[in-house]
């Protein structure tokens, strides 16, 4: 699914990705061990090539909205992707993934920023009742953005993934559209 028409928030413009974005920045992130070491993909780095099709397959998914970071300042600098997807329909959820590809916009708040914004435009524009979000523990980044971007933490998969050699839990957060609803 793409945007229709970007999503703007204080320092970042979310826009639609296509196939050219492969082939900048974002190949090097996924070839970064610091920047994947809390990404599954870290087990397999795609190329190039892989990354066109993943970019056109989101672009022509109906439950699937990937969408790049663009500092509002530096409108044509990727800085990083978030992902809204799979939706599910029959029970109006999402998952929610966040990459901040550009080390120098880490510790800034963009995720923050990305998080709130695509949870709204998921409740909003998709419908949504909740998002929900999945980590390595030890990813105390990701769990302060989602925190910030009104998630709760919701439980914990106990040894549920592998980081390095040893398990770690996975923190599970979410955000309701109405928490109060019944």
């Amino acid at each position: 699914m793409r945007l229709t028409t970007p999503i703007r928030t204080k320092d970042l413009i979310l826009r639609s990705l296509d196939a050219s974005h492969a082939r900048g920045p974002y190949a090097a992130w996924m070839r970064d061990e610091e920047i994947t070491r809390y990404l599954e993909i870290r087990f397999a780095p795609p190329d190039e090539t892989a990354l066109e099709q993943f970019i056109t397959r989101m672009n022509d998914s109906v439950d699937n909205l990937l969408v790049g970071l663009f500092p509002v300042d530096s409108a044509e600098r990727h800085i990083g992707n978030i992902k809204l997807g799979p939706i599910d329909r029959r029970h109006a959820c999402a998952s929610i993934g966040v990459l901040i590809g550009a080390k120098e916009y880490w510790g800034r708040g963009f995720a923050t920023q990305a998080v709130a914004a695509i949870a709204d435009h998921g409740f909003g524009a998709c419908g949504l009742e909740r998002v929900e979000a999945g980590f390595y523990a030890e990813n105390v980044a990701s769990q302060r953005a989602f925190k910030r971007a009104g998630f709760v933490e919701e439980g914990r998969r106990v040894r549920a993934r592998r980081s390095g050699d040893t398990r770690t839990d996975e923190i599970v957060m979410g955000r309701l559209r109405d928490p109060h609803a019944g």
